[in-house]
């Protein structure tokens, strides 16, 4: 009986270890995220983008310590409609593997989507 509390006491630390998000565990989202990736999903995208903008013009207080110093791309301190231009122009859009030299553009097309 003794064993089987053991083992669920241990296997309930796993999962509750497991549950935390990675940048809890990590020292800082600085070095773990490069600059620009607000959300922190790992790609810089429109949504970073748009996350700064909605810290600008509508609620400052949406964005975390960390998330504020990936925000500040340019680097001058201030989380300000620059960055969120300087992350819009540099977002990275994956469209996956396609063949342009296909001649049939019904299967261009599916390779698309």
């Amino acid at each position: 009986m003794k064993m089987r509390k053991a083992i669920s006491a241990v296997l309930a630390g796993v999962l509750a270890l497991s549950a935390l998000p990675i940048s809890a565990m990590s020292a800082g989202a600085e070095g773990a995220y490069a600059p620009g990736d607000v959300d922190m999903d790992g790609v810089i995208t429109g949504h970073d983008a748009a996350v700064v903008s909605r810290y600008l013009h509508v609620d400052n207080t949406l964005l975390n310590a960390d998330q504020l110093a990936l925000a500040d791309v340019n680097g001058d301190g201030v989380v300000d409609q620059a960055d969120a231009d300087w992350i819009h122009e540099n977002e990275e859009v994956e469209l996956g593997a396609c063949d342009i030299s296909v001649p049939n553009p019904t299967s261009l097309f599916y390779q698309l989507v």
